[in-house]
């Protein structure tokens, strides 16, 4: 009891110390400037044109200078980069007519010309990425020839008076309510593409109804006879709902029914997680990377390419699989190691908040291990390994032992146990390269695809009976199916979302709840009708495509085993006479049968 007395208050003494050191460090806090402030934007761009405005926002770079206390806290408080935003980059939106008023105010008050010029600070080294490259937005240039000055005068006259600083400043991009864009050619194409897609959907759900000979809906659930009927009902909406809806009954897919409610629980952290990301000040609705959520899908092309050879490898040769994939393993985990250690990363993808301004496009370490196909082949691997072996226990009929069900629930419980080890990773500073965290990164993947192993066994093996029925209900099938879709579609309702708004997000629990809900709702309500009409005709076109090859490959087949008889059929009688002519008896039929299967083998 002594001992433990000892250690709460040890804790609690060390909660009042860090309590204090965060009062502490809240008082230098204030001492910086804010990141981010912006004007009113709707106050600037009214809708009356006679009053012409222009808002923009502008980037500004504090310039170091040693002797400032202000600066010394800036730069001692964004050293700790994976927890803290760069107080050195400032993000300021401004109003021309505000900036123009508050330097008319300055002349009158008797700031000379070569003051106000004093303000603008030439630009410096600056060792961190901190506005988008030009071509990104529109007009850029013209903005920053007639108004660069004049917005880094008014930043600058700001920082100096409150903060003794002085930044450099440069314009990212403007809008002005004089000026409108006219529609391009690419928005006139996805409008024409459109229009074709919807003519194409109403055409084959019309043709489909006309092909309807009794009453009911049961003509939308069965396939037509016809080759060319069943191309024209394709599109069909009805017939396509029926396609999402259905399940099927073979064992197969009774065995693997879990999957489509784990791929709904995985997109529902995906959509929370990429609300969390937008929710930051950001008037902005274009950046470098419009469709960045789509590297997966390169991703995840590349790897079930890779996927199919391996498997083709492997089944050739069965003898060496377990040879092939362990060096297949070992190989992808060195590639990883090293290239993690040469470029001194962290032991897991790090997503700090200054990348988060842009998204991680500038940022290192996401696009040289979060992006790059090789870096998830390690997982992929595993989970090829992983597959082979559920074949195996599911051949040797495995009987899951009575303290499995304990150990897969324990499973289950460690996936969100490994998230607790992000705090450990987020709060300490390690220092780079270093051979052990080379070696976490490719392990911890590999961790993790057990862990999946795991719970997959779990799930084929029914070691929770209640947890896979649940799991089983009809609604994650048709929500699972419908995530591709979703997840096309739902980084455009977040960035809707996003900055559809001119204010700051209040990051409480309810408020990021309330986004992330709904953003979910809609991604799958649009993802919903994305799959009616592009994603269920397609699957229906590759399957007629892939039937009528498998059909030609059939005859094919049977056609060279009816040559393959006739050739047998005239040896046999070439050899009766040859027999017949020099006198040896004919052979049996086991003789020949024996002799035809041997030249077969051979």
């Amino acid at each position: 009891m002594k001992v433990l007395a000892l250690i709460v208050c040890s804790v609690l003494c060390c909660i009042e110390l860090v309590h204090c050191a965060e009062e502490v460090n809240m008082t230098q806090y204030k001492l910086m400037p804010r990141v981010f402030h912006f004007d009113d934007y709707d106050e600037c761009l009214r809708d009356d044109a006679s009053v012409p405005d222009l808002y923009c926002m502008v980037k500004a770079v504090v310039e170091p200078n040693a002797s400032s206390v202000v600066w010394n806290v800036i730069a001692d408080y964004s050293s700790n980069w994976k927890q803290h935003l760069n107080h050195a980059h400032l993000d300021r939106g401004l109003c021309l007519s505000g900036c123009i008023r508050l330097l008319d105010e300055l002349e009158r008050n008797n700031v000379t010309e070569r003051e106000l010029q004093s303000l603008v600070v030439p630009k410096f080294t600056i060792n961190f990425p901190y506005i988008l490259k030009n071509g990104t937005f529109r007009d850029v240039d013209t903005y920053r020839r007639k108004y660069s000055e004049l917005f880094a005068k008014c930043i600058n006259y700001e920082l100096q008076q409150k903060h003794g600083l002085r930044a450099y400043t440069e314009i990212e991009y403007c809008d002005s309510n004089r000026e409108s864009y006219p529609i391009d050619n690419l928005e006139i194409a996805f409008l024409v593409v459109l229009g074709v897609l919807l003519l194409v959907v109403v055409f084959s759900s019309w043709y489909d109804h006309r092909c309807k000979q009794d009453h009911g809906l049961a003509h939308y659930q069965t396939e037509l006879t016809s080759k060319a009927a069943m191309v024209l009902v394709s599109f069909s909406i009805i017939r396509n709902w029926y396609r999402l809806t259905s399940r099927g009954d073979d064992s197969l897919s009774r065995s693997i029914r879990y999957v489509h409610a784990v791929r709904f629980m995985i997109f529902m952290m995906i959509n929370m997680g990429h609300n969390i990301l937008y929710a930051q000040p950001r008037t902005a609705m274009v950046i470098e990377k419009c469709m960045q959520h789509t590297w997966y899908l390169a991703a995840d092309f590349h790897m079930f390419v890779y996927g199919l050879f391996v498997c083709a490898v492997v089944l050739r040769y069965p003898k060496y699989r377990t040879y092939i994939l362990s060096f297949l393993l070992l190989l992808w985990s060195m590639i990883a190691a090293i290239i993690v250690y040469e470029n001194q990363y962290e032991p897991v993808t790090i997503l700090p908040p200054e990348p988060l301004r842009f998204f991680f496009w500038y940022w290192d370490m996401y696009r040289e291990t979060y992006l790059p196909t090789h870096m998830n082949l390690v997982n992929y691997t595993a989970a090829i390994m992983g597959s082979f072996c559920l074949l195996h226990l599911q051949r040797k009929n495995f009987q899951t032992p009575k303290m499995f069900s304990l150990v897969w629930l324990l499973g289950v419980l460690a996936v969100p146990g490994t998230f607790a080890v992000g705090y450990f990773v987020y709060t300490t500073l390690f220092e780079t390269p270093a051979v052990w965290i080379a070696l976490v990164f490719p392990l911890s993947r590999i961790f993790y695809t057990a862990l999946m192993f795991l719970l997959s066994i779990g799930f084929t093996f029914r070691a929770s009976k209640p947890v896979l029925r649940l799991l089983n209900i009809h609604l994650f099938g048709i929500l699972g199916r419908l995530t591709y879709c979703a997840y096309l579609c739902h980084f455009f309702i977040t960035r809707a979302a996003s900055f559809g708004t001119r204010r700051l997000a209040n990051l409480d629990v309810f408020e990021m709840n309330a986004i992330c809900w709904s953003t979910l709702v809609m991604s799958y309500v649009i993802g919903w009708l994305l799959c009616l009409v592009l994603e269920s005709p397609f699957i229906a076109l590759q399957k007629i495509l892939f039937e009528s090859l498998r059909r030609k490959r059939r005859s094919d087949t049977a056609s060279d085993e009816h040559l393959q008889g006739n050739l047998q059929k005239a040896t046999a009688s070439i050899g009766l006479g040859t027999d017949a002519l020099t006198g040896k008896a004919p052979k049996t039929d086991v003789e020949s049968y024996a002799s035809t299967t041997e030249q077969q083998r051979l």
